[in-house]
């Protein structure tokens, strides 16, 4: 994943992301014009990176996967596109959805895919140490005969993984099955307890993989997520210079305030608070000094670095 990446849980603790394209070693048209502007290469062509690029390379398998399939409604198109997608590999292991969503694009096996989910991932929520829920998936037969389905559980983060009911059944072409999802377990460890639901049938067509996610939430900080850095001129104060959130090993907002220090640049802090609605969310309020200025954030044993720049 690239660092510059996003991962969930969402600040309201859902499931994210979506679906992971390519962003990095990106190969496009560049501008010809303008040496001095972005994307400039006199050759027409440049590599470069960003979720500016993955997010449109989304949209455009959308617009050719509906070429390719017409005549379906959006829901299902979107279903196509992030439960087609392959297991991403990270570590030898399969991404988590809470990193990677329902995995890497594959405009082919979104092609060749008959079936379809609504809705497109199982989200628990979060609780602490007990999970005792249930979601219904409605799964479509979008292909042209009558196939049978088998449902199987893949679980990527936590051991804990939900029963499917029905996890057997046949589909004649544009009929809908209701599955339900259960997710049951107490006493358990602060964390994510994530994984794949997947529904094969016996036509050889892509498996369709629904993601799902529970977070268990714990009391200590194991990550500071900033969100937002300010800027200001020479000596001058900056009121919300730096936007933070403490997080626990579940990606969930943890109410403890951290303590910032200031480099040697002649910087210093004058206040940290709480801000907004979201726990674990705190604004950082400074005095810059003559140059850049580098926050280190701490709380527990975890550590992270700001930098508030000059104007």
């Amino acid at each position: 994943m690239a660092s510059f990446s996003s991962a969930g849980p969402t600040a309201l603790a859902t499931l994210k992301p979506d679906v992971t394209a390519v962003g990095t070693n990106f190969y496009t048209a560049a501008q010809t014009v303008n040496s001095s502007g972005d994307l400039y290469d006199a050759s027409g062509w440049t590599i470069t990176q960003g979720t500016s690029f993955s997010a449109p390379l989304v949209a455009g398998a959308v617009a050719l996967l509906k070429s390719a399939k017409p005549g379906l409604s959006a829901a299902q198109y979107r279903s196509l596109i992030i439960n087609s997608a392959r297991a991403l590999p990270i570590n030898d292991q399969t991404a988590s959805p809470t990193l990677a969503g329902g995995g890497l694009l594959d405009l082919s096996r979104a092609v060749s895919s008959t079936l379809t989910a609504s809705p497109t991932s199982v989200d628990f929520g979060a609780g602490r140490n007990t999970v005792d829920g249930s979601v219904d998936v409605r799964v479509t037969n979008t292909g042209a005969g009558t196939d049978t389905f088998s449902a199987t559980v893949e679980t990527a983060a936590g051991a804990l993984a939900p029963a499917t009911t029905p996890s057997t059944f046949t589909l004649d072409p544009g009929a809908t099955q209701t599955v339900t999802v259960t997710l049951s377990g107490k006493d358990l460890d602060p964390g994510s307890y994530s994984g794949f639901v997947t529904f094969a049938g016996t036509t050889g067509a892509s498996e369709t993989r629904v993601p799902y996610w529970f977070g268990s939430a714990g009391s200590t900080p194991a990550g500071i997520a900033i969100l937002q850095t300010g800027s200001g001129s020479a000596r001058q104060s900056v009121s919300r210079a730096i936007v933070l959130r403490v997080v626990d090993i579940a990606g969930l907002g943890l109410d403890i305030r951290p303590t910032v220090e200031a480099d040697a640049s002649g910087a210093r802090v004058n206040s940290v608070y709480p801000t907004g609605d979201i726990a674990g969310t705190y604004a950082v309020d400074i005095r810059l000094g003559t140059s850049n200025a580098t926050f280190t954030i701490t709380v527990g044993d975890v550590k992270q670095t700001a930098i508030v720049g000059l104007n």
